[in-house]
């Protein structure tokens, strides 16, 4: 009885100290847990389409167009006001205000998927020395709007390509339409001198197969390519 004491002590410091060592790695880790970046869940509303200007408005615009460019520039002015056709002023009315809510929410859309994007990068930083990343949101779509968005999006890219980026920073492209994002990245790459981005990363947020085709298109430059599925 006597040699178990000691052994029965011994187990109780043991298990005193393991205790004790639990307690002391749980504030550690749940600071650890609380000092990780939280990375936002992707935006799943739908993206807003862009309303058609009806034709009765566009032809009208486009006479009134016409007739003011024939008109000789040294006319005077007859100081009378035209009425617009009541047909064409209720369409113009309602597509103005058709235009004005999808203004409003595509803002809306594009700023979640922007805060989006922000947190997936922000989690993802690891060996990039810069702490201003370049982050390029890719809208989607067929509409003339997302087209023209993407266009100028390009033009920056392409921009940013052509300069150069310094080794230890990073570039990060993502958006709705994940094929889309990958073929912007294609195009602003295409001519990319080799090795040029050594050491720089770039980050693709979309689907797997998309980022293969983004692989292939960064090899030459020499990047870093990373990958964070979108979801």
């Amino acid at each position: 009885m006597r040699k178990s004491l000691p052994i029965l002590a011994l187990a109780c410091a043991a298990a005193f100290t393991l205790a004790a060592c639990n307690k002391a790695e749980q504030p550690q880790e749940q600071a650890a847990a609380e000092a990780a970046p939280v990375v936002l869940a992707k935006p799943t509303a739908q993206q807003p389409v862009k309303p058609l200007k009806p034709d009765i408005v566009v032809k009208a615009e486009e006479a009134a167009a016409a007739a003011e460019a024939a008109a000789p520039a040294d006319a005077p002015a007859d100081g009378t006001t035209k009425q617009m056709d009541p047909a064409v002023a209720e369409a113009k009315a309602a597509y103005d205000t058709a235009f004005a809510q999808y203004e409003e929410q595509n803002k809306a859309y594009s700023s979640e998927w922007k805060k989006y994007l922000v947190s997936v990068v922000t989690a993802n930083m690891q060996g990039v020395k810069s702490n201003r990343p370049y982050m390029y949101f890719v809208p989607g779509g067929d509409d003339d709007g997302a087209q023209l968005d993407r266009q100028n999006q390009l033009d920056n890219v392409g921009n940013v390509v052509a300069r150069g980026v310094l080794p230890g920073n990073m570039m990060a492209f993502g958006g709705p339409d994940s094929a889309i994002t990958a073929q912007l990245v294609v195009d602003a790459f295409k001519d990319v001198q080799a090795g040029s981005f050594k050491d720089v990363v770039v980050l693709f947020i979309g689907a797997p197969a998309d980022f293969e085709t983004v692989k292939q298109a960064l090899a030459t430059s020499g990047a870093d390519a990373r990958f964070v599925e979108a979801k």
